[in-house]
């Protein structure tokens, strides 16, 4: 590549990913926060939304993010594959980005995650272009006692990126999870780390205060089935009554079908009960850096692609993760992220000391940014 192209292969990006209804899809909310900060640096960015579920119709437009005004044009899922690749082939001619960038979720894209017809389409429409391509998720099916549906699920759908890696040849593979980044390894693709960042910024006006008489556990988002709660919310009681110390279980966001048990359990067992449903980003982000500590039901192995748990820790708190047990079938190696911690029972007491004496670490979408910015010009320097 020459030298022009090099230095200006981040002067024009095209996000692509499945939706871009603000609040209602993560990895759209995702993509927004990267491209307004991309946007601040000086880079023009536009986003489109392949497969929109929460259109019935192309709209063409902006949306505002941290005071950027992004445009965006978002194709309904509705429409037929072909008409939908059709009209990204058109905006590609109009905008002629130096970078593509697919950000990556099967089921973003398909109701089962399958998108063969779309995806072949897609790889000989972008075949042309600089691209760059971010695993969000790969396959179903790949932990230890998967149901032999959710195996054979997972083996089509690792057939389905195997051949869409390979057609497209992207330029830079990334993932904000170790496990996909070996997975991908596995397929004899080299991808490299993109931490994740939370999808809440946060207030600068916050403050924690740490003489409060109540010790407050924030559990953020979806909750997932299998946490054990009966053990947790009953060490929890035992603390309290050991310290003297009010606890106050705080439900904030989108939680889901399994809140009512945890509501139930939580209250037989004594606790605080604070539940505020969902919020606006403000609200969720001064409910946050009021907390002393995050709880998480994602599985220790999935924490990495929590955009809760990124958002926690980029409030301040310290993570406990109070889940199922997870883990891939296979022999891959995971180390537990600065300021995430694992529950075990009978064990709280010295999870909180840890915790006590350990470091948050956090990502930021300006941290983030940096990497970005960074692995894509070191490959094109190194391809030039």
């Amino acid at each position: 590549m020459r030298r022009k192209a090099v230095e200006n292969v981040l002067s024009s990006l095209l996000l692509i990913c499945g939706s871009l209804e603000p609040g209602k899809d993560g990895v759209g909310d995702y993509s927004r926060r990267l491209a307004a900060e991309l946007q601040r640096r000086g880079q023009r960015v536009y986003m489109v939304s392949l497969a929109d579920k929460t259109v019935l119709e192309v709209v063409t437009g902006s949306q505002v993010e941290q005071g950027q005004r992004i445009g965006v044009t978002r194709i309904p899922e509705s429409l037929a594959d072909e008409n939908r690749i059709k009209l990204l082939a058109a905006l590609l001619t109009k905008i002629q980005p130096s970078l593509v960038s697919l950000q990556f979720v099967p089921f973003s894209f398909h109701p089962k995650g399958l998108p063969f017809c779309l995806f072949y389409l897609l790889s000989k429409t972008l075949k042309p272009y600089s691209c760059h391509v971010m695993f969000h998720e790969l396959w179903v099916g790949m932990e230890i006692g998967a149901t032999v549906k959710m195996k054979l699920w997972g083996r089509v759908q690792r057939l389905l990126i195997g051949g869409f890696i390979k057609r497209l040849q992207p330029g830079l593979i990334h993932s904000h999870s170790t496990l996909y980044l070996q997975q991908l390894e596995l397929l004899g693709f080299h991808a490299k780390r993109l931490p994740l960042f939370g999808n809440i910024p946060v207030c600068p006006d916050n403050k924690r205060n740490s003489d409060e008489p109540k010790l407050t556990f924030v559990l953020f988002g979806m909750i997932h089935y299998g946490a054990p709660v009966y053990d947790f919310t009953a060490e929890l009681h035992n603390l309290q009554a050991e310290f003297e110390k009010k606890i106050r279980l705080v439900f904030v966001g989108k939680c889901g079908s399994e809140l009512s048990k945890w509501q139930k359990v939580a209250t037989e067992a004594g606790l605080v009960i604070e539940i505020f449903g969902e919020q606006s980003p403000e609200r969720v982000s001064r409910i946050l850096s009021t907390a002393n500590m995050g709880i998480s039901t994602t599985p220790l192995w999935l924490s990495e692609k929590s955009g809760t748990v990124a958002a926690m820790r980029e409030h301040g708190l310290p993570v406990l993760c109070v889940a199922r047990d997870w883990k891939p079938s296979g022999d891959f190696e995971f180390v537990l992220p600065a300021g995430l911690y694992n529950y075990e029972k009978g064990e709280l007491v010295q999870s909180l000391q840890a915790i006590e004496n350990g470091s948050v670490g956090c990502t930021t979408v300006k941290s983030v940014a940096d990497v970005f910015i960074s692995d894509v010009l070191n490959y094109y320097h190194g391809n030039s």
